[in-house]
């Protein structure tokens, strides 16, 4: 299953980014992120290993992801593990302008085990989930950054 969504944020590309991989602010606008660490050498590179703890509904589970791509203020590119399904996540900035700037996130989720079962059962629900928290990640994100900006 892959969603994607698009947003414009009133903020340069540089700021965006700055604060989309700062592993220290994560868990201010990714929902149900409970924790995120850097587990390689080195952050913020192709090859950077992170670990992290979600808490979705009371069911917690652990994430580990590798950046596959990364372009400094304009993508990065990761695969992720989970108990759930292996993923693949992707980031795109695009400088309007100056002040504004465009950000495309799109989450390709391969379902595994009996979560695939579920998935392929409960398609719509499994999909309408993931866009809520898509939405909620984007108006995080965008209110982070914008506060940032504009203060």
């Amino acid at each position: 299953m892959e969603i994607s969504k698009t947003t414009i944020i009133e903020a340069p590309a540089s700021l965006v980014f700055q604060i989309l991989m700062d592993i220290d602010l994560a868990t201010t606008w990714v929902p149900m992120l409970e924790s995120y660490r850097l587990t390689s050498k080195s952050p913020n590179q192709v090859g950077s290993i992170y670990q992290s703890q979600y808490n979705q509904n009371g069911m917690r589970f652990e994430q580990t992801a590798e950046i596959t791509d990364y372009v400094e203020n304009q993508l990065v590119k990761w695969t992720a593990t989970t108990p759930f399904c292996d993923a693949k996540v992707a980031y795109f900035l695009t400088e309007i302008s100056d002040i504004q700037t465009e950000l495309k996130h799109i989450t390709e989720c391969n379902y595994k085990g009996l979560t695939k079962l579920l998935a392929w059962l409960g398609k719509s629900k499994f999909k309408k989930a993931s866009e809520d928290i898509l939405d909620k990640t984007h108006r995080n994100l965008k209110s982070i950054v914008e506060m940032t900006h504009w203060s």
